[in-house]
């Protein structure tokens, strides 16, 4: 079964080294699954010293055995040159950073922080947007849901961002004395609008917000949007939706297939950057975007 659709979304699931694939076909998201294993490059003076270091190299982090799975002789231009390389496999994302501190002093060491996700889309060359063609096998069918398991992926043409169902939110808390509280300051208002120009609007009635928080949810669930834009909800935003439905004892189930809207961050520049996991939907916060760049 071959199977087509935008490419829009990528992430891996580090406990099962699975990468999910986010395609847009009309009316249909399609889920690609398939197994990725991360990998990294050492840069060896001696391919077979580098290659019985790396075979028996074990440790143990966090309650796992880190080992190498994997190793493949290739070639690759090392700062303009054309080197003889190990391509290392390992079974969790973060190995390859434990064995590079281990066995840094002995062999250099490329491309161990990139992102698996990363390099699936580097090795299949594959652009923001392409046309998809997955080949696998449906494993389930359920609305506006099909899930593959892939066998093989490739780019077959270009799409467009057009493709995709925007939303853009925004909300407005209410507090009596400064800097709101999350525990007993209400949401007033959730402004939403597409990309197709339809705004809506969720009023709190007084000072209650579950009926307007479970309305909202209803409204993201049906209208089921691709990417989200917003300016400083990870901050703030959906922080504060996060814990005023866990206030109401609701569920924030923003993900495509109902999964709970996550915090999360990463390290940028000397600060943590909140970042907010909606499983299955790109989620841009144009804050941390400007102050990047500007």
């Amino acid at each position: 079964m071959k199977l087509r659709g935008t490419f829009y979304h990528c992430e891996f699931d580090e406990e099962n080294s699975k990468l999910y694939l986010y395609l847009k076909a009309k009316d249909k998201t399609i889920i690609g699954k398939l197994d990725f294993s991360p990998y990294f490059f050492v840069v060896p003076k001696d391919l077979e010293v580098a290659k019985e270091e790396l075979k028996k190299f074990r440790a143990r982090e966090k309650g796992r055995e880190i080992r190498v799975t994997k190793i493949e002789e290739v070639s690759g231009i090392v700062d303009g040159v054309e080197r003889k390389l190990l391509k290392v496999f390992v079974p969790h994302v973060d190995d390859g950073k434990v064995i590079e501190k281990k066995l840094g002093s002995k062999f250099e060491f490329r491309e161990v922080r990139i992102e698996p996700w990363q390099r699936f889309i580097l090795d299949k060359k594959i652009e923001p947007f392409s046309i998809l063609e997955l080949e696998g096998k449906i494993v389930e069918e359920k609305g506006s849901i099909v899930k593959v398991e892939c066998k093989d992926v490739r780019s077959v043409g270009r799409g467009s961002i057009e493709d995709l169902k925007f939303l853009y939110l925004d909300c407005v808390v209410y507090s009596e004395d400064g800097f709101p509280k999350v525990e007993k300051d209400p949401i007033l208002l959730i402004g939403c609008l597409t990309n197709e120009g339809k705004m809506k609007i969720f009023k709190a009635s007084g000072k209650n917000d579950k009926k307007m928080l479970a309305d909202f949810i209803k409204f993201f669930k049906e209208y089921d949007p691709d990417l989200l834009v917003g300016y400083g909800q990870d901050t703030e935003d959906f922080p504060y939706l996060i814990g005023r439905a866990r206030v109401h004892k609701l569920k924030l189930d923003l993900g495509k297939e109902g999964e709970i809207v996550e915090e999360t961050g990463k390290y940028f520049r000397g600060m943590i950057i909140k970042e907010t996991k909606i499983r299955g939907r790109i989620n841009i916060d144009l804050l941390p975007v400007i102050y990047r760049d500007f």
